[in-house]
């Protein structure tokens, strides 16, 4: 009857057998007052189910000290009540003098004596199973994350080796609960797939209320993530949950209707009156759930409108920054090519100019100079050459003439000195457009500039060459490099800049560096550039 569900039959019979048996024969009493804590349990009256199971673990105490002969199935018994009443323990209503805190700890006293029982036996080993997916439950709504974790861990292990696949995907999910409540929704959401993968195959009530509650977290996780499949995992978890509710529709009108098929004639109007109130009760519940998992539904669907929205708003943003930043940059060379033009072509020949005058002038003192002549003709050559030396600085001559090859070796040579040697290995290049080859020159100008600056290195070298219509770029150093995850120090040395140089070119840009072990950049540049798109929104 109890297996049936049958209840209302069972308990009264059982009552008949406990109040029967001699007071001696504690092993009975103990496993009828388990079978009606069992039915209490059941019927949702859960102090009387208390009442019973310690009615019961006394009965038993008793029975094994009248028998000093102890087997194994008295170990499972009595665990499986320590488990039961830890449990009942955990279903209280909060009553008078009866608070929380006293549920939760009269509960975890049981479920310790199962947790530390040592026995390996299979059928105590999985009410330790359910004793530690009992204990998670606990910590986790008190918030104890790690001591949650590790009973979900514990649980999780012993279903496996027991190869109980529904209990192991209800640990997993407990597990991705505890992780979905920490943040951590990459991991909440393998736990929730592990645990579905497990009992995909399984058909049974049981299995599609883990499925349900399973998909269900899993659409939470995802709509965290910004994954818009979350809705998907809704619907799944929307299906397994009226599927539920049509398999508890049948199971109540078969319920009523067994109950009362003794007394049909009798009693069949009202029979018909309880299955009509709880069908319309039910039905009524599903059109609320129904409008409520719509609502929830049209809200995911909106916010993920939004989002899209606030996506492509962000791209036309990003987009107008790099434009800016585009036009800036390309600006600033064309401001230093002209500078370094009219230097070059205006300034340079005007003190040269001025030199051969002085020259002239020199040719009337007979080779003896006055001293201001002789300064002012040390100053004019100083001053060229600055002015070739800063023209050359703003943009390289070579660079304009020769092309890359040649005016990164230049650029080599010039900052080569005593306490820093600047190696190259270029392959030869062809001739680019003129911007192209500025832009490329600056960049690594900027980077050896860094070397000088920050990396108190004695040696680098510049690798380039171009593959497959890219030029690769390869700058390393043997310097004191820095940590890659202060950020502050990375855009306070220029990197950032670079970076957004690089990528201004549709290029792709990577710096690898570690503390006393050199810092190394690779660069890709597209050497066809891309035309500019428009993001239309």
């Amino acid at each position: 009857m109890i297996e049936d569900e049958k209840f209302s039959q069972a308990l009264p019979l059982a009552f008949d057998l406990l109040e029967d048996i001699g007071s001696s024969n504690y092993l009975l009493k103990h496993q009828l007052e388990s079978q009606i804590g069992f039915i209490f349990s059941k019927t949702n009256s859960h102090k009387k189910s208390l009442l019973y199971y310690k009615k019961a673990l006394k009965s038993l105490q008793q029975s094994t000290s009248v028998d000093a002969k102890q087997d194994v199935s008295l170990d499972v018994q009595l665990m499986d009540t320590y488990f039961q009443i830890g449990s009942s323990f955990l279903r209280l209503e909060v009553y008078e003098d009866t608070t929380e805190v006293v549920k939760k700890d009269s509960a975890k006293f049981y479920f310790r004596k199962v947790e530390n029982f040592p026995s390996l036996n299979d059928k105590i080993l999985d009410i330790k199973g359910r004793t530690f997916t009992n204990l998670t439950a606990i910590y986790y709504t008190d918030s104890i994350y790690d001591v949650a974790k590790e009973y979900a861990q514990k649980a999780i292990n012993i279903h496996k080796k027991r190869n109980n696949k529904l209990s192991q995907a209800g640990a997993l999910g407990n597990l991705g609960s505890i992780y979905l409540d920490l943040g951590d929704y990459e991991t909440a959401k393998e736990k929730y797939l592990e645990g579905l993968d497990l009992i995909r195959n399984i058909n049974s009530s049981k299995a599609d209320l883990f499925k349900a509650n399973l998909y269900a977290n899993l659409a939470w996780a995802l709509r965290n993530l910004e994954d818009y499949t979350a809705y998907d995992q809704l619907t799944k978890s929307n299906e397994f949950t009226e599927k539920l509710r049509d398999n508890e529709v049948k199971r109540i009108v078969e319920t009523i209707t067994g109950q009362y098929d003794v007394d049909r004639v009798k009693r069949a109007e009202r029979r018909n009156f309880w299955i009509y109130v709880i069908i319309s009760i039910l039905v009524i519940a599903s059109l609320i759930s129904f409008y409520t998992q719509r609502k929830r539904n049209l809200a995911l669907k909106l916010e993920k409108a939004n989002m899209i929205q606030k996506q492509k708003v962000e791209a036309v943003k990003s987009e107008s920054q790099r434009r800016i930043l585009n036009a800036v940059i390309e600006g600033k060379e064309k401001e230093r090519k002209e500078i370094a033009e009219t230097l070059h072509d205006s300034v340079s020949t005007l003190l040269s100019s001025a030199n051969l005058h002085l020259q002239a002038s020199a040719k009337q003192f007979n080779g003896d100079l006055p001293v201001e002549i002789r300064k002012t003709r040390v100053i004019l050559a100083e001053a060229s050459s600055k002015i070739r030396d800063l023209s050359h600085n703003l943009i390289s001559a070579l660079l304009i003439k020769f092309g890359l090859t040649y005016a990164i070796k230049d650029l080599a040579q010039k900052y080569s000195n005593s306490e820093l040697q600047v190696e190259i290995d270029i392959e030869p290049l062809p001739r680019y457009p003129e911007k192209f080859e500025i832009k490329v020159y600056n960049i690594i100008q900027e980077i050896v500039n860094n070397i000088l600056k920050h990396s108190k290195a004695t040696q680098a070298k510049i690798s380039m060459r171009e593959v497959s219509n890219n030029i690769e770029i390869f700058i390393k150093d043997n310097g004191i490099g820095f940590d890659m995850n202060l950020v502050d120090m990375k855009e306070g040395i220029g990197i950032k800049q670079i970076e957004a140089r690089v990528q201004l070119m549709h290029g792709d840009f990577q710096i690898y560096s570690q503390i006393n072990k050199g810092t190394a950049v690779e660069i890709s540049i597209p050497t066809i550039e891309v035309e500019d798109q428009v993001i239309n929104v």
